[in-house]
């Protein structure tokens, strides 16, 4: 497989960029999920080196083998399927990301198809961690409203 460190500078930088922002989005839509404390912590660190995001993404790894494994039963069902589906998109993204800058170099219609399927799952995240955010503030005002 590819790694980001080929392709343009310009070209690895937007990636990594956008990689590092889906990486906040999908920590967000797992904070609304609400994960037990035993799930393996969503990489929240710095993603500004190819070798960075391919921390992040063993980090993002373990926690999806921890989901796999059922090593706890804290949670189980549409929140941790949820967790699972948004880790899982944030890694298609970061393999996405490999994919576009190793053919960045070379012109045609493959490098248009890997940036536009690199826009179209990065907004997908962003379009998902908006709904999940959104409609966990919209729960809790509920509840507050009925509580006052």
């Amino acid at each position: 497989m590819t790694s980001l460190t080929k392709g343009p500078k310009t070209v690895r930088g937007m990636v990594i960029a956008a990689i590092a922002n889906a990486a906040h989005r999908t920590g967000e839509t797992i904070g609304a999920a609400q994960p037990c404390e035993h799930l393996p912590a969503w990489p929240t660190g710095p993603m500004r080196t190819p070798p960075e995001v391919e921390d992040a993404a063993r980090q993002a790894e373990r926690l999806r083998v921890h989901i796999a494994r059922q090593e706890c039963q804290c949670r189980r069902g549409l929140r941790t399927h949820i967790i699972d589906e948004a880790a899982r998109a944030w890694l298609n993204l970061v393999s996405l990301g490999k994919t576009h800058t190793g053919v960045n170099e070379t012109p045609g219609p493959l490098r248009k198809h890997t940036a536009r399927r690199f826009g179209q799952q990065a907004r997908a995240i962003s379009e998902d961690a908006a709904w999940m955010v959104g409609a966990r503030q919209q729960t809790s005002d509920r509840v507050h409203r009925r509580t006052a």
